[in-house]
């Protein structure tokens, strides 16, 4: 059993797919586990989706996991650096 468990979870974009004049752009979470007994010491990360960004002629838009629409403010205020990132791939260039 772990005396000492330590969690880290992030929230990240991903690297961005272009498709013809679409960019998909994948938000994923990241969680580092560290558990420590007075011998022993594991480690685990784990990376998962938890929404997808398109970009196309109709706009940018942010669908979540069950392919609903969800607020696409709500991802740049959890994602560091988001609004940036999007901002240059609406400009043309590499993130």
């Amino acid at each position: 059993m772990a005396e000492r468990a330590i969690e880290t979870q992030v929230v990240r974009a991903g690297t961005p797919v272009v498709l013809g004049a679409m960019i998909l752009m994948p938000i994923e979470r990241l969680v580092w586990r560290a558990d420590r007994t007075s011998s022993r010491v594991w480690f685990s990360m784990n990376k998962e989706p938890c929404a997808l960004i398109v970009q196309d002629g109709d706009g940018t838009r942010a669908i979540d996991m069950d392919a609903m629409t969800m607020p696409l403010e709500e991802l740049c205020r959890a994602v560091p650096g988001l609004n940036a990132r999007l901002a240059a791939l609406a400009a043309g260039r590499a993130p």
